[in-house]
C-alpha cells in the first residue's frame, strides 16, 4: 500500500518547524495553554509564536533560518 502524503508531504516539514517549540520550558507551556485556552501542540508556529511576544516570553531561535 502506498504512503498517504498530506499537504506538507510526509509531515517532515511540520516536524523541523517544531523543533524550535521544544525549547519552551513546561512552566511556559502551562501559562500559554491556561491563558489562551488551547494546547500548544495544537498551535500553528505563527500563533504560537504570536502568543509568546503578547506575553513577553523569548521565542526559540528558527533553526532553519540560521547559517
Amino acid at each position: 500500500m502506498p504512503l498517504r502524503m498530506g499537504p506538507m508531504g510526509r509531515g517532515g516539514a511540520r516536524r523541523r518547524t517544531r523543533r524550535r517549540w521544544m525549547m519552551i520550558s513546561a512552566s511556559q507551556k502551562q501559562k500559554l495553554e491556561k491563558e489562551t485556552g488551547k494546547s500548544v501542540e495544537n498551535m500553528s508556529d505563527e500563533e504560537l509564536e504570536a502568543e509568546m511576544k503578547k506575553r513577553d516570553m523569548e521565542v526559540p531561535k528558527d533553526e532553519s533560518s540560521e547559517g
